[in-house]
């Protein structure tokens, strides 16, 4: 884990030259382990810039955005791909992204960082999350029938952050509901040949605990604002998928 002394900080962001102000020290929690025992608390300098500096609005002229819940292993990935291949959306998966990112990316310390944070199971901060969502989500703009966001938001403060940004919220959300054993059974299914290093039985209770701790709020949230279309994901793919594609030609997209 990257530990960032108080004279260490640099002048500017690590990830972007476009920000010209010392970066903002964000404090996370650390995790503590039974062969290392870390501090309490630990810095890490996340590279954003400054609200007031962020592009505003950047939905603007953008096809409508469709946010994907649920939990790990409730086959959102799955009924995305199909959403795709038939309605012509574009799909952007967050966990793909933040992984794309933790193997490839161009700060070493950024990717050991939201590596350590995934194997964990936890939520990588909101700030790294909407950096990758918003390059993202702006390369989609004017193009495609409508945007999939699959597995965003994950927390109360990201929806707040994405409206906030982005000027707008999602048109509505699909949410593929399942119990907690059908989640775990399916997850550690996939763990026998998944390569995903977030497959195991440890980081899997984890990401479930997450779930349901912050990411059920998001889901009432939106239940609130009528946004939300729930969908019985223990069912068939195929039973699924039928149901969600009732929902999509009913709001006039059309195939």
């Amino acid at each position: 884990m990257f530990l960032a002394p108080p004279n260490a900080i640099p002048r500017r962001c690590p990830l972007t030259n476009a920000c010209t102000r010392r970066c903002r020290p964000l404090s996370v929690p650390a995790r503590s382990s039974r062969r290392t025992a870390r501090p309490a608390t630990f810095t890490l300098l996340v590279a954003i810039m400054p609200e007031t500096e962020r592009p505003q609005g950047f939905l603007h002229g953008a096809p409508p955005l469709v946010f994907v819940l649920g939990g790990p292993g409730s086959g959102k990935g799955t009924q995305c791909r199909k959403i795709v291949e038939e309605f012509h959306f574009d799909s952007i998966c967050v966990g793909e992204l933040l992984r794309r990112e933790a193997h490839g990316g161009d700060d070493p310390v950024l990717r050991r960082y939201i590596e350590e944070v995934l194997q964990r199971g936890e939520i990588v901060p909101t700030a790294i999350t909407m950096r990758l969502l918003h390059k993202a989500c702006t390369e989609h703009v004017g193009t495609h029938r409508g945007i999939l966001v699959d597995g965003f938001p994950r927390a109360i403060e990201q929806a707040e952050a994405f409206e906030r940004e982005a000027g707008a919220g999602c048109a509505f959300a699909l949410y593929f509901e399942c119990s907690e054993q059908v989640l775990m059974g399916r997850l550690l299914a996939r763990g026998q040949t998944s390569q995903r290093a977030d497959d195991n039985m440890e980081t899997i209770r984890m990401r479930l605990r997450t779930f349901y701790t912050t990411s059920m709020p998001v889901i009432e949230r939106y239940q609130q604002q009528g946004k939300l279309v729930r969908l019985n994901a223990e069912r068939d793919v195929e039973q699924v998928y039928e149901e969600v594609r009732r929902e999509l030609l009913r709001r006039g997209f059309v195939r």
